[in-house]
This record gives structure tokens, sequence and C-alpha cells, in this order.
């Protein structure tokens, strides 16, 4: 369990402090998302969405609070609202491997959520193969979606 329990307890008082100090509403989503991060190590995926969400009402600027609570509700299966969130988030993130993910999980979520997004799962994949094209899981995914879809000699290429 390591140290995340001591953790999310560091982060509940700085949450309380920075509201109590009026600080900026992005210190206080800073450490909503982090306790929303212990919450999530720790099994506590509900918990950990209520500080996404949180995170997210007082700072809807950063990709990253997106792309945790997109995260979460993946793992909740809510995957029509994780996509949701993956797509805010790759609209607002810039760094590759934050990228690389939320394209790689939001093809996964599309791909789960029937065969009439599995275009859609495809694009997206091909997103993260092209950001990181060492990734195997992102070619078996990929390779995934094609056989899917019917499309078995591009589903090869993948695998």
């Amino acid at each position: 369990m390591g140290d995340f329990q001591r953790a999310l307890y560091d982060f509940s008082v700085a949450i309380k402090i920075s509201k109590e100090k009026k600080d900026s509403e992005e210190t206080i989503a800073l450490n909503y998302n982090y306790a929303g991060v212990q919450h999530y190590e720790l099994g506590q995926l509900d918990e950990a969405l209520k500080h996404y969400d949180l995170a997210v009402t007082y700072d809807a600027s950063k990709g990253y609070f997106w792309y945790n609570r997109g995260l979460v509700k993946s793992r909740l299966d809510k995957v029509e609202d994780a996509v949701v969130d993956y797509k805010k988030a790759i609209e607002l993130l810039s760094e590759a491997d934050y990228l690389y993910q939320a394209n790689f999980n939001m093809g996964i979520c599309l791909r789960r959520m029937g065969p009439e997004h599995l275009d859609r799962s495809i694009d997206h994949l091909k997103k993260a193969v092209e950001i990181k094209n060492d990734r195997s899981s992102a070619h078996n995914n990929l390779g995934l979606s094609y056989f899917e879809k019917g499309e078995f000699e591009d589903a090869l290429i993948h695998y």
C-alpha cells in the first residue's frame, strides 16, 4: 500500500489549508487532483472520481485532470463518460506521454462501446501508434479493433 494513505491525509490537509488561505483555484485543484491520485492508488475509485470532479471544477484547463478522471470512469465501466473526458484531455494536452496514453485509452473505450465506434477507435489507436510506435500494446489494440471491424489484413500488420 506504500505511503498512499499518508499522502492522502497530507493532501486532505493541504486542501483544507488552501481553502482557508483562499489560495488560487489552480492550487486547490492541484490538491484535489493529487488526493484523487491517492484514492485511485488505494483502489477507492468512487472517492478518486469525486476528487477529480472537484479538480476539474476548480480548474478545467489542465488536461491531465481530465485524463485522470477519464481513467477512473473507464475503470468504473462508464466508458461513454470516459471518452468525453479523454477527448477534452487530448484537446488540452501537449506532452507526448499523456497524449499517447489518452489516445490509447480512448481507442480502447471506443472499442468497448461497440462496433459502431470502431472507426473512431482505430483513429485514436493510430494516433497512439504515431506518438509511440514502439509500444506493442498500442499495436495489439489497433490490431484488435481492425479484427473486430473485419479488416483482417490490417489486423495482421499490427499483431
